[in-house]
């Protein structure tokens, strides 16, 4: 039975994605990300997403990569690694943008 869902902050998120990651793995269910207390985005184990495929039908798959989604493979720590670098290289050039 999955977990149920739980609700953090971003900023938490950001700090504490691994083992957020990790949970999802183990207990499975969905994890509600916040900002200024308005749900924003949702992390869901893989679990969870393929129940609501089949929910969808059973012939649904998003045409494109849902946006901001991504697919580790390997090391979990590796993989948390590579998007912290991704995410502070994308700020950096926001803020450039400004």
């Amino acid at each position: 039975m999955a977990a149920a869902n739980r609700r953090i902050d971003k900023a938490q998120a950001r700090d504490q994605f691994a083992p957020l990651v990790e949970s999802l793995v183990a207990d499975g269910g969905a994890i509600e990300i916040t900002n200024n207390g308005k749900v924003v985005a949702v992390l869901l184990s893989e679990i969870e997403y393929n129940r609501l495929v089949q929910l969808a039908g059973e012939n649904f798959r998003p045409k494109r990569p849902l946006r901001g989604s991504i697919k580790l493979i390997g090391s979990l720590e590796e993989a948390s690694k590579d998007l912290l670098e991704d995410f502070e290289a994308s700020i950096k050039r926001s803020i450039q943008l400004l």
